[in-house]
């Protein structure tokens, strides 16, 4: 049974309009050496927090940890099996690599679920 939440997953009271999806490819030149790209595109999704803010101490010192959930009609990824690496996307001034993105499909024709984990301050 598919239960569509299409106009909640839409509704402007929940949805983001201003998030960006950090798209990055390799490349080699002709010179034979590695050339990274990023493309940068503004999307819509609903935000939701996962696990919250936490503080990881460990020997070396410590750090803060978090993660959210982003659920989007935009092609997010992981980036697994695919030849490029994982997308980052940029939220509420922090930025976000994703972790695992699901089929959303059962909720509304083309959603995606993408889990992200919350990047170190010196980031990717």
């Amino acid at each position: 049974m598919t239960i569509d939440v299409t106009e909640l997953l839409t509704d402007p009271d929940f949805v983001m309009h201003d998030l960006v999806a950090i798209s990055r490819a390799q490349s080699v030149n002709d010179a034979g050496r590695t050339e990274n790209t990023e493309v940068r595109t503004t999307f819509s999704g609903v935000v939701f927090p996962g696990t919250g803010n936490m503080m990881l101490r460990t020997p070396d010192g410590e750090r803060v940890t978090g993660d959210i959930s982003i659920v989007t009609r935009h092609y997010l990824t992981d980036g697994i099996g695919q030849g490029r690496t994982a997308d980052v996307v940029e939220y509420a001034g922090g930025r976000y690599i994703v972790k695992n993105t699901f089929d959303y499909s059962n909720w509304g024709r083309g959603f995606v679920m993408a889990v992200c984990d919350m990047l170190p301050v010196g980031g990717v």
